[in-house]
C-alpha cells in the first residue's frame, strides 16, 4: 500500500551528473520517524556515501523533533545492517513475511534520539 500520508524529506546524492544515492525520512505519528529507502550505486559503495547520507537523515529526524527512528530491512544485507548498528539502530524485532514474492525475515531497527 502506498502511504500519501507522511511528511519527510528525500535526499539523492549525485556524481558526475548521475544519480548514485537517495533516502528519505518519513515523519510518523507521536514524533517517530522511518527511515527509507537507503540505497547506494554498487560503483560508490565503499566511499562512506550510505554513511553520510543516513547522518544526514539522523540530524535531520533531530531536528524535527523525532524522539527516535525506526527502519525495515531484510536478510542478505550485511552491510546495510552494520551501518545501521554502527550508527545506533538495534534489531527490535524479526518477522518472517511475505516480500517480494517470497518468505523472509522482515527485521526491524529503531534508535532512540532523545
Amino acid at each position: 500500500m502506498l502511504d500519501n500520508s507522511a511528511r519527510g524529506r528525500v535526499w539523492l546524492a549525485e556524481r558526475d551528473g548521475r544519480l548514485v544515492g537517495c533516502t528519505a525520512i518519513a515523519l510518523r505519528p507521536g514524533r517517530v520517524g522511518q527511515l527509507r529507502w537507503v540505497l547506494v550505486e554498487p560503483s560508490a559503495r565503499g566511499m562512506g556515501l550510505g554513511r553520510r547520507l543516513v547522518e544526514t537523515a539522523i540530524a535531520f529526524s533531530i531536528e524535527a523533533g523525532c524522539d527516535r527512528l525506526y527502519l525495515e530491512t531484510t536478510d542478505g544485507l550485511p552491510e546495510s545492517q552494520s551501518l545501521y548498528e554502527n550508527l545506533g539502530f538495534a534489531v527490535v524485532s524479526s518477522e518472517t513475511q511475505v516480500l517480494w514474492e517470497d518468505e523472509r525475515p522482515l527485521i526491524r531497527m529503531e534508535k532512540r534520539l532523545a
